[in-house]
């Protein structure tokens, strides 16, 4: 039998290897941003707090081409974002507070609706402004619609991807999600339904 000093290092045929430029299954490195499409949305009502009511929009998005043209930090130097390309990743839920009309219990909460109308505007959903009467005082306030999954999947995104920690079966997990977003300016939106064609 042959041992491990007498293989030939040349002959690709009689050997096994490791080669990290194959490794398709690299960890995404947390704290950095990463170009990506929204792939797959579910929307759900809630009670918040047994005061409130909210839509929160969970969302898949799916780590973009071009993220092979970015570089991410490593304790090893550096690493393509063509190992990420394709990676699909959860992101924390946002919330839309829903306006009470006359008779509902719940109350309102419009100013928690930050995060809600930045990713609006993040995916290039008008968002005009307008003025409302709140007990007599006249405001602006920007106006923005109950998101659709139309209006959502395929759309570009820059998201902030970062480690969370979670307990199951009382052991603690982590995993990545999509902590936040901003504006891929020159992004391009990805028809998700000619993407899968098989030709």
């Amino acid at each position: 039998m042959t041992s491990v000093n007498e293989i030939n290092i040349g002959d690709k045929t009689n050997m096994h290897y490791y080669d990290p430029k194959e490794n398709t299954n690299v960890s995404l490195i947390p704290k950095q941003l990463y170009p990506m499409h929204c792939k797959k949305v579910t929307t759900r009502e809630v009670d918040v707090k047994g005061k409130h009511k909210a839509i929160v929009y969970n969302i898949i998005y799916e780590i973009a081409e071009e993220c092979s043209q970015k570089k991410y930090p490593t304790e090893n130097g550096e690493i393509s974002g063509s190992a990420f390309v394709g990676k699909e990743i959860w992101a924390n839920g946002i919330f839309m507070f829903l306006n009470p009309k006359p008779g509902d219990s719940f109350e309102a909460n419009n100013g928690a609706n930050e995060r809600y109308l930045n990713f609006c505007e993040t995916i290039r959903v008008e968002c005009p402004d307008i003025e409302v009467d709140v007990d007599g005082e006249k405001r602006m306030v920007k106006q923005f619609p109950k998101l659709e999954e139309s209006d959502i999947i395929g759309k570009p995104v820059m998201g902030f991807i970062d480690i969370q920690k979670y307990v199951k079966d009382g052991e603690t997990r982590t995993s990545y999600k999509v902590k936040d977003f901003m504006a891929w300016t020159d992004g391009k939106v990805k028809d998700f339904a000619v993407a899968d064609l098989p030709f």
